[in-house]
């Protein structure tokens, strides 16, 4: 089985890409590759990767670029003891820190949301399809627009709980 990542278009439309390219190496004959079941086939190839099923590739969809959001908040909040007061630091280093709960509850949240919001609750092929369409369904979309948001999730909860803690963490300024 071969894992095709396109590098062009969208990074939403990428997410999409690599799920659909997974499945379609698992997906039978006559079965469109961003059909429901292409859809869960490439989730569950996602999440073979670490032991798990098709809910455990909606967490490792989500968790792959809530580590990129990590890595680059880490770089925006760099710490510099020549640069910055012992409290700014202290701010970044805090928001660094808030970065990686936001990118681990975010990636959970989704995960949960996923097993919750549909028709069938739970964890079971029909639960995930249903709540990926319903998770869909806020956008006018389906189960190809749950993924993205799903996957988008845990970077938007990585970088808001980073910045938005180092804002309040970041020692006030004082005017004259």
């Amino acid at each position: 089985m071969k894992l095709f990542i396109w590098l062009l278009g969208h990074p939403n439309e990428r997410t999409v890409r690599i799920i659909a390219a997974a499945g379609a190496a698992a997906v039978p004959a006559g079965v469109a590759a961003m059909s429901g079941a292409g859809i869960m086939s490439g989730l569950a190839t996602v999440g073979g990767v670490v032991g798990g099923g098709a809910l455990a590739g909606v967490g490792v969809i989500g968790a792959a670029p809530a580590v990129a959001a990590k890595l680059a908040m880490d770089q925006v909040l760099k710490e510099d003891k020549e640069l910055y007061s012992d409290e700014e630091n202290q701010a970044r280093a805090i928001g660094k820190a808030a970065t990686t709960v936001g990118a681990v509850a975010g990636t959970a949240g989704a995960v949960g949301a996923v097993a919750a919001a549909g028709s069938v609750a739970g964890v079971s092929a029909a639960g995930i399809t249903s709540g990926l369409a319903a998770i869909g369904g806020v956008v006018g979309g389906g189960m190809a627009a749950g993924v993205v948001i799903t996957a988008a999730a845990p970077v938007a909860a990585a970088a808001a709980l980073g910045y938005g803690i180092y804002i309040l963490f970041q020692p006030k300024k004082k005017y004259r």
